[in-house]
């Protein structure tokens, strides 16, 4: 390998840094970019970060202004907003099959001093990540670790987790074993600084449990372990083919999470439009169903039950649910005994509770 001379400190230094990493002096040829514009270039995956996660913060606030901030605690959008755009427990994303929620709760926040603390965080922690393994990793660190700390979170803590806090501790924990692995005088600065970046994590999040907040610190001790061990693969190997794989693999998170943003968030947003009526629709045929229970257990006369069934909307089983329904009224009314029809509007009525549920956030309660 043919190294590079420093002309300050005369360090031999490899060609693949732009800066000395003894002194910090620009090595580059004249001509090449300025370092305030390397500078700007690192600082980039930062604000586009915290644009997203502003966005996607001022959206949910917006969805359903009238119930936002109704737990009264730094201006938070409401849980039904919350839920539309993707904080979601283990049944959303097992029973349901909405997986995109694992991308869109890496965004969203529950509060605006959520959204500070970490939009701070993304200042600080995001542009030395930048300028350390380069854009393709550290892209690759933020949005790997962000994705299976969320796995993680789902499938351990059983709850809902929201925010970029994972993803964040997943790079802070990369940083810190770059440090770790580099020593020096640069190193060891950089280690300690990303360790008081921890303990500033965990301070934040005891301050909010003792606000009342439920927060998912096994997410956060996920987050440092799953950055670590990418941390220590990105420092560890440097070759083109390296750089080329965590390009690869910085682009396929990328696609996977703005997949996630236009096949399962969006799709679910247009659908808050039509919730009204499928609400006003789950009800009618909750009645209605209630009555025919009734008639069966000869509590009712059957003239009380409607000619024909309600309008059923939502869900790809509505039209069969209405089907059903209009074929047991009719045995019903005519004074037939029904086989089968009844067990046929309850199963066609099993299914389209779980979509109303799934698609709509409706559920019955009894």
């Amino acid at each position: 390998m043919r190294y590079t001379t420093c002309p300050k400190c005369s360090a031999l230094v490899e060609p693949r840094h732009k800066r000395c990493p003894y002194c910090e002096t620009d090595l580059r040829p004249a001509g090449a970019p300025s370092p305030r514009r390397d500078a700007e270039d690192t600082a980039y995956l930062g604000k586009v970060a915290i644009l997203a996660n502003t966005v996607l913060f001022l959206a949910a606030v917006m969805l359903d202004p009238t119930r936002a901030d109704q737990d009264g605690f730094a201006f938070s959008p409401s849980g039904f907003a919350c839920w539309m755009f993707g904080v979601g427990d283990y049944r959303m994303l097992v029973g349901c099959g909405q997986w995109w929620r694992l991308g869109t709760a890496m965004f969203l926040h529950l509060g605006l001093m959520h959204l500070a603390f970490n939009c701070f965080a993304l200042l600080y922690v995001v542009p030395p990540a930048a300028h350390t393994f380069g854009r393709s990793r550290s892209l690759a660190i933020y949005l790997v670790t962000g994705l299976a700390v969320n796995v993680v979170s789902h499938y351990w803590f059983k709850g809902a987790g929201a925010g970029a806090s994972g993803a964040l501790s997943g790079m802070i924990a990369a940083l810190a074993v770059w440090g770790w692995r580099r020593g020096g005088a640069m190193g060891d600065q950089l280690r300690r600084s990303m360790l008081v970046w921890m303990i500033y994590i965990f301070v934040f999040g005891l301050v909010l449990s003792t606000a009342g907040r439920a927060i998912d610190h096994r997410g956060h001790i996920a987050g440092f372990v799953i950055g670590a061990g990418l941390g220590w693969l990105a420092s560890a190997v440097s070759t083109p083919r390296a750089d080329r794989i965590w390009a690869l693999c910085g682009k396929a998170a990328a696609v996977v999470v703005v997949a996630m943003f236009a096949f399962g968030l969006v799709p679910q947003v247009i659908r808050v439009f039509q919730r009204d009526d499928v609400v006003a629709s789950s009800r009618a045929v909750k009645r209605t169903v209630e009555r025919i229970n009734d008639v069966r257990q000869n509590k009712a006369d059957v003239a009380s039950l409607p000619k024909t069934s309600p309008s059923v909307r939502g869900g790809s089983s509505s039209g069969r649910l209405k089907e059903a329904m209009d074929r047991l009224l009719r045995s019903m009314r005519a004074g037939e005994r029904p086989r089968g029809e009844y067990d046929a509007v309850i199963r066609a009525w099993v299914v389209w509770k779980h979509e109303l549920f799934c698609g709509y956030g409706i559920e019955y309660r009894k």
